[in-house]
């Protein structure tokens, strides 16, 4: 993961205080991102979150002055809260209460600031971890095959697939070699090639053009993955459904 370094200046506004005291001023820069943050981890949009929390580094170490106990505190507040919305979104509660006593023993050996960033950083990605793991698989799974069925005529990554339904990519991949024995890829695949056989039995639609709404390069594409996985030609496919035969096989020099 990249964070960007919360020394440097940065092209986010600042963002108007009120009060005198150190504590105050700083706690209001993370006050205005609160709500991002928390909606971020509740829905497992890490990037977000991440750009969220940024911003209120750059915006802390700005304003923070020498006074690192009032830093520490300030943060700390910030990572009880990011649990708290871990929690929501449906992480282990034993998993977040861990996470909690280890970001205790971690902030007490912190020295100076960008150590501080460092811890706030690490703490982070503990609870992103606890998010991730607790989701439940049927409910991971049935929303992502809801979504590559709606999505698997756009170009689709794995992490962004990870993103949508709110666990890592690793967490996902896991989930779906230990349920489905498949890969990101060969479950996409799958997906489009079912869809595209759908689509050959159901409508007239030229076979390019199914080609083209289930996410293969051209017809030629279709043909070559369903003769790999099926052993006939979407061609095949269509006439044997139609007149009611048999399709498990292709016909000799179809």
């Amino acid at each position: 993961m990249t964070y960007q370094n919360p020394v440097k200046r940065s092209q986010y506004p600042e963002i108007q205080t009120t009060g005198d005291n150190l504590y105050s001023r700083v706690r209001d820069f993370y006050l205005a991102e609160e709500a991002r943050i928390v909606q971020a981890i509740r829905r497992g949009d890490r990037p977000e979150a991440v750009a969220a929390i940024n911003r209120v580094l750059v915006h802390v170490y700005a304003k923070g002055g020498e006074d690192s106990d009032a830093l520490k505190g300030l943060l700390l507040e910030l990572v009880v809260m990011m649990s708290r919305a871990a929690a929501d979104a449906g992480a282990s509660q034993e998993e977040i209460l861990g996470n909690g006593y280890e970001h205790l023993v971690e902030l007490s050996r912190v020295q100076d600031d960008e150590e501080l960033a460092v811890w706030l950083r690490h703490s982070f990605d503990r609870i992103m971890a606890a998010v991730g793991s607790g989701k439940k698989p049927d409910a991971v799974l049935s929303k992502t095959m809801a979504f590559l069925r709606d999505h698997c005529s756009e170009h689709l990554t794995r992490s962004w697939l990870a993103r949508h339904v709110g666990v890592s990519e690793s967490h996902l991949a896991s989930l779906l070699k230990d349920r489905l024995g498949q890969s990101f890829t060969e479950l996409l695949q799958q997906v489009r090639l079912d869809k595209a056989l759908e689509q050959l039995r159901g409508t007239d639609a030229p076979i390019a053009d199914i080609a083209a709404a289930c996410g293969f390069s051209d017809q030629s594409h279709l043909t070559r993955i369903m003769r790999q996985l099926k052993g006939y030609t979407p061609r095949h496919y269509r006439a044997a459904s139609s007149a009611g035969g048999d399709v498990s096989r292709e016909e000799p020099g179809v």
